[in-house]
């Protein structure tokens, strides 16, 4: 045994505390109506580091028998030894990983439980001599030490947060929030009455429009109205030039009889010679005035006959554009209904999404859909009736016209018969491409333009 030995245990323990201020990760979560968002908060928050360093002498076991120690001698190497097997114990509870550690049982196991089986660094050094009269003594030191070295310390960094400071900032980061969220909230019902504004000028620019386009029906209603009574004035006036060419006629021909009558009787008749031959030169002028005036009646009749064409030409132009304008009124209505039920669909999108497939699945939308899809394929049956009506080269010819308004509509009902695939071929026949490009290069209407 060591002599010298102060038959104690010395121990040195050193506490070190650091003062950091770092930034700690929050989630704070908000609620909405119908939203969630996770916002990543970064609060500086002072942050208090441990550290303690112990370092620590152990006295070594001592057995009575060898070391004849006595009175307060004895007390001690009691204590050392009652000390070491509490250790001891520690130590096997660890190794063998036993749920509960005996560190209550001594002072020494209760200062130097963070060193084994903690969270901290442990560095162990055992002493042993080589004397044989302590063979067992250094034996059990060693098998303590390769029971010490199964034990697996978790190093961790100990911290402490002062929560309240992140509370303070914490709540004053929500009130920064709240106030962001109202001036959000106040700049959205802003945005929401311009809109409502703006709606209610296109539904008044809308009616407007109604009103005007109702005003020129009815105004080419009342020049249809005169054109038809241009017509049946023309009519009549062709009837009586051709109940007055009738007249003439027969009156030319019973002038030819009286003539072959009396040029016969000229030779019954020499007497009468002279004033036959005055009587047949006058009525021989007569004839060729007749004979005139006749061909100007004629000249006359043709060129009744070609305003007539005119006149019947020009009033199917203005009844095709009369139905061409009531067909595309009522599918710009359909078209815009449309719109607005595309418009309703995806408001309801965005307002909650989660539950836009349920919504799209109910009866009620699939109803929707399917008189909207119903409405597309009324229109497309309508424009190809008209088509077949009143055939490709009037469809063509409708480009080439003067009036705008059906220059503003040609183009339209001809892409929307260039969607069947039977009309395509038809239209580029009678030249339908190079009448839409003509308008094209001639026109400076933009919705023309855009149309084409």
């Amino acid at each position: 045994m060591n002599t010298e030995s102060s038959h104690s245990h010395a121990i040195l323990m050193i506490n070190v505390r650091k003062l950091t201020h770092g930034k700690v990760d929050n989630e704070v979560s908000t609620m909405e109506s119908d939203t969630k968002n996770d916002l990543q908060v970064d609060v500086v928050v002072p942050t208090l580091r441990k550290s303690k360093l112990l370092i620590a002498d152990l006295a070594g076991s001592e057995r009575i028998d060898k070391s004849g120690s006595e009175g307060h001698m004895l007390k001690e190497a009691k204590f050392i030894n009652l000390s070491l097997t509490s250790l001891g114990k520690c130590i096997n509870a660890l190794a063998e990983n036993n749920p509960h550690i005996p560190t209550r049982d001594s002072k020494l196991t209760r200062l130097l439980r963070d060193s084994f089986g903690g969270t901290a660094r442990t560095s162990l050094i055992i002493t042993i001599g080589p004397s044989a009269r302590h063979h067992s003594e250094t034996a059990s030191t060693i098998m303590f030490g390769q029971r010490a070295m199964k034990i697996v310390n978790m190093l961790k960094l100990m911290e402490e947060f002062d929560h309240k400071s992140l509370c303070r900032k914490l709540e004053n980061h929500v009130d920064f929030l709240t106030a962001k969220i109202e001036r959000q909230q106040k700049l959205r019902d802003d945005d929401k009455e311009v809109m409502e504004k703006k709606i209610i000028e296109y539904q008044n620019s809308f009616a407007g429009a109604e009103k005007s386009l109702s005003a020129s029906s009815e105004l080419l209603e009342k020049e249809n109205s005169l054109l038809e009574l241009e017509i049946k004035y023309l009519v009549d006036e062709l009837n009586d030039q051709k109940y007055h060419n009738d007249l003439m006629r027969d009156e030319v021909l019973r002038m030819k009889m009286s003539l072959k009558q009396r040029k016969q009787n000229q030779h019954e008749n020499f007497t009468y010679q002279n004033l036959l031959a005055d009587t047949t030169q006058m009525y021989e002028k007569k004839i060729v005035e007749m004979i005139e005036q006749l061909e100007d009646e004629r000249a006359l009749s043709r060129s009744a006959h070609k305003q007539l064409a005119v006149a019947k030409q020009t009033l199917i132009d203005h009844q095709m554009s009369i139905q061409v304008q009531e067909k595309c009124s009522v599918e710009e209505k359909q078209r815009k209904y449309l719109e607005d039920e595309c418009a309703n669909l995806k408001r309801l999108a965005s307002e909650n999404d989660s539950s836009v497939p349920s919504e799209l699945s109910t009866p009620t939308n699939l109803l929707k859909h399917h008189q909207a899809r119903k409405s597309i394929s009324g229109q497309r049956a309508t424009i190809a009736k008209i088509f077949e009506e009143v055939g490709p080269q009037k469809v063509v010819t409708m480009l080439r016209s003067e009036d705008l308004e059906v220059q503003i509509h040609a183009p339209k009902m001809v892409a929307n018969l260039a969607a069947e695939d039977l009309n395509q071929g038809k239209i580029v026949e009678e030249g339908g491409i190079d009448a839409l490009l003509m308008l094209l290069e001639s026109s400076q209407n933009t919705k023309i333009r855009g149309y084409c």
